[in-house]
C-alpha cells in the first residue's frame, strides 16, 4: 500500500471514530425517545432496524456508552426494572435534559438534514 493510501486510511479511521462518538449517543437517545422506554437490547435492535443491518458495536463499548449517557451526560435514566425469566432488564427513559437535547438535535440537525439529503441510498 502506498504512503498516500495509508494516510487517507488513517484519516478515515480517525474521523470515523469521532463520528461514531457523536452519532451513537444521538441514536441511543433518539431510539429511547421513539420507543418511550427501552432496554439496552431493544435500543440496539432499534438502531439496527434504522440502519437496516447489524451494527458493529462491541458489547463492552456499547454498555460503556450507555453508562456515559446515563451517568456523565444525564440524558437517560432507569424507569423500570423487570425480572422475569433470565437476567433482569433495566428500561431507560429520557431525562428532562435528554428530552430537551433530543428536541434541539431533531430541529437543528436531523430534520434539516432530512430535507437536504437525497432519499435514495448511496451505493458504495
Amino acid at each position: 500500500m502506498s504512503e498516500h493510501n495509508e494516510s487517507i486510511e488513517n484519516l478515515i479511521n480517525k474521523h470515523g471514530q469521532a463520528l461514531k462518538e457523536s452519532v451513537y449517543p444521538f441514536l441511543v437517545i433518539y431510539s429511547i425517545g421513539y420507543l418511550k422506554k427501552a432496554s439496552s437490547v431493544e435500543i440496539l435492535k432499534q438502531i439496527e432496524n434504522m440502519a437496516g443491518k447489524k451494527v458493529a458495536y462491541q458489547k463492552n463499548s456499547y454498555y460503556r456508552l450507555m453508562s456515559r449517557i446515563e451517568h456523565d451526560y444525564e440524558l437517560i435514566e432507569p424507569v423500570d426494572f423487570i425480572k422475569d425469566k433470565g437476567p433482569a432488564r433495566i428500561y431507560y427513559g429520557l431525562t428532562p435534559k435528554g428530552i430537551k437535547l433530543l428536541k434541539a438535535l431533531m430541529s437543528e440537525i436531523y430534520l434539516p438534514l432530512q430535507k437536504l439529503l437525497p432519499k435514495e441510498q448511496i451505493s458504495y
